[in-house]
């Protein structure tokens, strides 16, 4: 099975903590990027997976434009212009959204299930669209 994620990529968030009197509480903030996933996997219509999967992530990011040229040539890359994303956000902070929205909207029983795979992350030219490609597997 492999389907397409559209959108900018935006890690899963760490829980905070709030004290309230003698009592902590524990949230999560609010992650359009998930809710995204979430949304177009329920729109899949596929079935869920409840055995040992393989899942590879394909992260896919705009370049910033200080890896392009300047003047007439402003349409090609540097010299210089990484090929991978080496930057912020962390891979599994990304991989750890996207199997949170596969549980989420139940395409997956349990990330538990997961046991192989394999992440990248990427630049992509700017007409593409960024986002990630998901591929799974039943092992």
């Amino acid at each position: 099975m492999r389907f397409f994620i559209k959108g900018k990529p935006i890690p899963q968030a760490r829980p905070r903590f709030a004290r309230r009197g003698k009592f902590v509480s524990t949230y999560s903030a609010k992650n359009e990027w998930k809710e995204g996933c979430k949304y177009q996997i329920l729109n899949l219509k596929e079935p869920s997976f409840c055995t040992a999967i393989e899942v590879n992530l394909y992260f896919m990011f705009h370049r910033p434009n200080s890896h392009y040229r300047s003047g007439k040539f402003s349409h090609m890359l540097r010299d210089d212009a990484p090929k991978w994303h080496t930057k912020k956000p962390d891979k599994d902070n990304l991989e750890k959204a996207v199997t949170d929205s596969m549980v989420d909207a139940g395409l997956i029983e349990d990330d538990s299930i997961i046991v192989r795979g394999m992440t990248s992350k990427s630049y992509i030219a700017k007409e593409e669209e960024s986002g990630c490609w998901v591929e799974i597997k039943q092992l």
